[in-house]
């Protein structure tokens, strides 16, 4: 198995969505029991199931999203012994951030 992780923002198919719910390979039930006992599944376990699965020629690897993480107040730790998940939240855009989303040439 290739485990592989990313964003938790995804777009997934209709099908893909079907297989991974009701689909009793052992794929599926391994990475079920697996997944399981993670901290963030949402950030691998899609990515995951769909890179070693017969939809493997469907995934992109792009994240086409801009996220701000730059917190002046920083992020407020409530359980450090539960690695990163800290309670932090991007900064929201406003209107005077719009130059930032300028459409890149490079994106296909």
């Amino acid at each position: 198995i290739v485990y592989e992780f990313g964003s938790d923002w995804t777009i997934l198919s209709r099908d893909f969505i079907i297989y991974i719910t009701y689909g009793d390979d052992e794929l599926i039930r391994g990475l079920r029991l697996t997944f399981n006992f993670s901290a963030l599944p949402s950030e691998s376990f899609y990515h995951t199931a769909v890179i070693n699965s017969v939809y493997c020629d469907k995934y992109i690897r792009h994240n086409l999203r801009m996220v701000n993480w730059d917190r002046k107040r920083g992020c407020t730790c409530f359980n450090r012994d539960a690695g990163d998940l800290c309670g932090c939240s991007p900064v929201i855009y406003r209107r005077s951030d719009k130059k930032l989303f300028a459409v890149s040439r490079n994106i296909h």
